[in-house]
């Protein structure tokens, strides 16, 4: 019997609130999450889950990770 060094794996973003939870996002693969594909990919789409989830404004908060402080 063989088995695999390494699993699978993949990246994922999502948003959690009081108003809910956003969807979850892959990551397209081979992809470098650096600020050009945070602001361009995920960011648009994240945006949109929370104007979904609180219809009334958000403020949309994020940890230090240089993708989030590139822009």
């Amino acid at each position: 019997m063989e088995c695999e060094k390494f699993a699978l794996h993949g990246m994922v973003s999502a948003g959690v609130c009081f108003g809910g939870k956003s969807r979850i996002h892959f990551v397209d693969e081979n992809s470098k999450v650096n600020g050009a594909y945070y602001v361009g990919k995920l960011l648009p789409v994240l945006s949109n889950d929370c104007t979904r989830l609180l219809a009334f404004g958000f403020m949309f908060q994020q940890d230090s990770a240089p993708a989030h402080t590139a822009c």
